[in-house]
């Protein structure tokens, strides 16, 4: 018994082969454009168009409250607070693991930074855009 001929493929006729003509690639090219655009515009959008302050608490009392969108720094004991380009951080922080140093930037409303052995709050206020919740499940 021979497998030889069981296991060749059989040569499609050429009429069968896929051609791609001028209106695919027309097609094609206008999706490419439209998702690149729809990517750029989303990633060039500012993230904060409606937070409008930085609320900083030191032991429950609020202690001072900034523009959002101005830069300046803010000392406090044993930390420093830094705020530029729509952007909040702890830059500087003396406590010993340094987790509020770590955390870095934060740019969204309703976002926080929490140094737990100063006793420090940074929230950004404001209204959240868009949808508020994270994920959904069914």
């Amino acid at each position: 018994m021979s497998f030889e001929n069981t296991c060749k493929p059989t040569p499609l006729p050429q009429s069968a082969a896929f051609q791609v003509s001028r209106l695919d690639l027309l097609i094609i090219g206008v999706i490419v454009i439209v998702s690149l655009s729809i990517l750029l515009a989303s990633a060039l959008k500012p993230a904060l168009a409606s937070a409008a302050m930085i609320r900083i608490y030191k032991d429950n009392v609020q202690i001072k409250e900034l523009d959002f969108n101005q830069t300046a720094r803010v000392e406090l004991p044993g930390m420093e607070i830094e705020i530029k380009n729509g952007a909040v951080r702890v830059e500087k922080s003396d406590c010993p693991r340094g987790i509020c140093r770590h955390t870095g930037w934060i740019t969204k409303p309703g976002s926080t930074l929490v140094c737990v052995p100063n006793r420090v709050l940074v929230e950004i206020a404001g209204k959240k855009k868009g949808k508020t919740y994270d994920a959904i499940t069914y």
